[in-house]
């Protein structure tokens, strides 16, 4: 203690040492372990960190959202939001791609080859398209057209939760476009048809005029499937777009 006071006294009595002296080093920011979107300096009150962690979950901390542009938190906790972000940017380019391979599948179908099997004999034309329909089922269509319409619906609920967020509404209509227009339309209308052209004889006259309603009905659905892929490509396009912008801003 005396040691203490005797060094009190010395600044005291020479208080330009303390002006000489370098600043101490500042301590670097670092991640609570568990907690993403928040640090916090070393000797920082608990109360403090409980605080920001529950406004920023709020979105009390920068004027209505956990974001400086207004942007909430997209996925859980226990990632940064730079790393949100990008997992975000990854499923919008994912769904992007998915869509639009899609959309180029469906948009040969209502631009050429529907019009090719018609302009063969009935039976020969219902053969092809029950060909095309066997062959197609496959493990690379399964896992675009499956594993797109998983990225949609996963657009979809966080666009529901960021409606306020430009990349999330476009996100959100992407989604929605192409989960009703793309894959709830094939699976109420274009895979009946399928299963009841498959069970006839393509010889048969009751196949031939199956084939001719076929023909009109499942090319009208595969317009929509059409129209509804394009539309969500062009949506997650955009939706890219502008988070794309969010994470070069970061």
């Amino acid at each position: 203690m005396r040691a203490i006071g005797r060094a009190v006294e010395a600044v005291r009595a020479n208080p330009s040492w303390v002006a000489a002296m370098p600043p101490a080093p500042r301590p670097r920011s670092r991640p609570v372990r568990g907690k993403s979107a928040l640090l916090v300096r070393p000797g920082g009150s608990p109360n403090a960190i409980l605080q920001a962690k529950h406004a920023l979950r709020a979105g009390q901390a920068t004027g209505g959202s956990g974001y400086p542009d207004g942007r909430r938190d997209f996925y859980t906790t226990n990632y940064t939001p730079e790393v949100q972000e990008n997992m975000y940017l990854a499923l919008l380019i994912l769904s992007t791609v998915g869509n639009g391979l899609m959309a180029g599948l469906f948009c040969s179908f209502s631009n050429f080859m529907m019009k090719a099997l018609a302009d063969l004999p009935p039976a020969e034309g219902a053969r092809a398209m029950q060909s095309i329909n066997r062959v197609i089922l496959n493990p690379p269509f399964f896992a675009v057209f499956f594993g797109t319409a998983a990225l949609s619906l996963v657009a979809v609920v966080l666009g529901v939760r960021n409606l306020g967020n430009p990349s999330a509404a476009w996100a959100l209509a992407g989604g929605a476009a192409y989960v009703l227009g793309c894959f709830a339309v094939t699976a109420a209308g274009n895979v009946p048809l399928n299963d009841k052209l498959e069970a006839v004889d393509a010889d048969s006259e009751e196949g031939q005029a199956l084939w001719a309603d076929y023909l009109v009905r499942w090319t009208w659905l595969n317009h929509l499937r059409s129209a509804a892929t394009l539309f969500s490509t062009a949506a997650f396009t955009i939706a890219a777009y502008y988070a794309g912008r969010a994470v070069a801003l970061q």
